[in-house]
């Protein structure tokens, strides 16, 4: 019988290679050196021909599976992505206000919105935890604005997040994929409050598109700014009137709702709500409340878009655009 001849033995590192498919390829690598008669057992020589053409079709498929077993074991280094979030960056200082969103604008310039939703697609669950608690923070913030305004941009126009939905609610819709998985809105919400980073205060960078979320920054997140924004953004939110608002006759304080839903995630970090309330509401307010403890209430929660009306020079700037 002809047996193949190689000028050197065929050499194949099991290091990466599952015990099942080391058994197969060795069956292969057999084949190669000293026929398959070696290795079938006497009196069942007649499943030698089926033993040899199985081996020649997969080995291809053994083949590529060995480079992808290589390629994921791959070290990856931080500098393989960008923590600057430079394309996302255009888009939200560009377009994002305090006021809200021009999603017009967004609509008529998708390139960086879909490149930044790319370079975030593309990072393995493997990279990410290879990053500092600060710079997988960033990322779950940034993915999470970014994808809530990738939902409005296709489905524009429209007048809420949930009028983008298929079914249920659009925060809970699982159409967002990242580290190797599909996740909602609501979910990644989940993780960036959740025990793992212990910040109640990223609840002021949160942003689904609905106006009773804290304004979406005008600038991405990174490592270098996240515990800067935390503290910023937060004491911006309780300062703002739509987030907060005293009466001094009774004494009774409105709250957005935000602190009421993550309410155990402040008691977690603050002890109280009102060592919370006492240290981001502005200073004169902060004071009375130290003094005298008002009688806590809730705001309504505003589920209308966040959208704003661009103005006349970027409506102009807009439809010379797309023109050209």
């Amino acid at each position: 019988m002809r047996r193949h001849q190689l000028r050197k033995p065929l050499k194949i590192r099991f290091a990466v290679v599952p015990a099942g498919l080391q058994f197969i390829i060795g069956l292969i690598s057999r084949h190669f050196r000293g026929g398959l008669k070696a290795i079938v057992p006497a009196g069942t020589e007649f499943l030698e021909a089926p033993l040899r053409r199985a081996a020649w079709l997969v080995a291809p498929a053994l083949l590529l599976a060995v480079a992808g077993c290589s390629r994921e074991r791959t070290p990856i280094g931080r500098a393989s992505f960008d923590h600057t979030y430079q394309n996302w960056n255009v888009v939200v200082s560009h377009y994002a206000t305090p006021e809200g969103v021009d999603y017009t604008g967004i609509a008529g310039d998708r390139e960086p919105l879909m490149r930044a939703l790319a370079e975030m697609r593309d990072v393995g669950p493997r990279m990410f935890q290879s990053w500092s608690e600060r710079s997988r923070g960033a990322y779950l913030i940034n993915a999470h604005n970014a994808h809530a305004v990738r939902r409005i941009v296709e489905h524009w126009p429209v007048g809420s997040l949930e009028e983008t939905e298929m079914w249920g609610s659009a925060r809970n819709e699982k159409d967002i994929y990242l580290l190797g998985r599909h996740a909602s809105l609501k979910k990644l919400t989940e993780e960036v409050m959740s025990d793992e980073y212990s910040d109640a205060r990223a609840l002021s960078l949160l942003n689904w598109a609905e106006r009773g979320c804290a304004p979406l920054p005008s600038f991405a997140i990174t490592e270098l700014n996240l515990a800067d924004l935390l503290e910023r953004q937060t004491r911006d939110l309780m300062a703002n009137p739509r987030y907060v608002e005293y009466d001094v006759r009774f004494p009774h304080i409105h709250l957005t709702p935000l602190l009421d839903e993550y309410e155990g995630q402040i008691l977690r970090d603050f002890t109280t709500s009102w060592v919370f309330l006492e240290r981001y509401l502005p200073d004169e307010l902060a004071e009375r409340v130290s003094y005298r403890h008002p009688q806590i209430h809730f705001l309504d929660f505003d589920h209308s878009l966040n959208g704003i009306s661009p103005s006349p020079v970027e409506s102009a700037l807009g439809e010379r655009k797309r023109d050209e």
